[in-house]
Formats: structure tokens, sequence, C-alpha cells
């Protein structure tokens, strides 16, 4: 989603795919965390924007996007999408979002917990 708004620095959004080797290494550092990973999947979302209302919307509920957006503060942008919107049609923006199915890998060697009795 980031990469949409990447247009509120040069409104021209581009849509690029995040690359597997982020998700390869997100899943090597879970692994070294101790996870079992028994599942990935990743998928890339199409998002259609039609007026500007929807972009502030989103940009406002998802605060990872522009973290610092405010309407005030990209006003000026917001007016030029805006004016490319009505132009130009609706702006499509991609985001992946990538699953794991992970699991704590058990202790290879536990300790035993009950005592023997000598009877």
């Amino acid at each position: 989603m980031s990469l949409l708004f990447a247009g509120l620095a040069g409104w021209h959004c581009q849509s690029l795919a995040r690359s597997s080797v982020a998700t390869q290494r997100e899943a090597a550092a879970a692994r070294s965390a101790g996870l079992r990973i028994r599942e990935l999947r990743t998928a890339r979302c199409r998002m259609e924007f039609l007026d500007i209302g929807a972009i502030v919307y989103v940009l406002r509920k998802c605060v990872w996007g522009v973290p610092d957006f405010t309407v005030e503060r990209y006003r000026d942008v917001l007016r030029q999408l805006d004016g490319h919107i009505r132009e130009h049609g609706p702006v499509v923006a991609h985001s992946t979002r990538t699953l794991f199915d992970a699991r704590l890998e058990p202790h290879r060697q536990r300790r035993s917990s009950t005592r023997r009795s000598h009877a």
C-alpha cells in the first residue's frame, strides 16, 4: 500500500511487487527465532481508487502507509492527484501481503519433570 502513497511524494503511482527476497528474509528470521514455518503464502492485492475521498479514507485508516499523513500537510499533492483522477480515471495500486503459519519449535532436549522414587 505504501507504494501507492509514494504517490504523495510524486503522485504518478507505480505498481511494484514486493520482492520474494524480502519474504525469504522474513522466513529466515522466523526460523532463527525458533519458529517452524508450516505454510507461507503471498498475495498481491489490487486496489482501485475512483476518487480522492477514498484515498484520504485509506490513508487515515492505514496509518502505516504514510505515517505523517494529514489532509493539511498533503493538500497540494492531494489536489494534484484529484486532478489526475478526474482527467485520467482511477488510480490503481497494489499491495503485497504475506501469511506465515508458524509454530514454536519444541525444545529438542527436554528435561523430565518427573522424579524417580527409590523404594
